[in-house]
């Protein structure tokens, strides 16, 4: 069973320009998918889901990326 989790978390401390730290993590069978970004790098992340899902070696489908992709979208203001 896939479990989805997206949330937004305002740091403590936070990085330059006050941007809050995104969390968004899949967990699919034994494996954990979790990444951190702020606004600033939303599109590298975006890249980066990409290239796992083509990575025959990993369990991340292109499904699991599109609805991964979709978070992040629906969290940009």
């Amino acid at each position: 069973m896939n479990r989805f989790a997206s949330k937004q978390i305002p740091c403590r401390q936070p990085p330059a320009g006050g941007d809050d730290i995104h969390v968004l993590a899949l967990c699919k069978g034994n494996e954990r998918y979790i990444f951190l970004y702020d606004d600033d790098h939303r599109d590298e992340t975006l890249r980066t889901i990409r290239r796992f899902a083509g990575n025959s070696e990993l369990s991340l489908t292109e499904y699991d990326a599109a609805n991964l992709r979709q978070a992040i979208r629906e969290m940009t203001y």
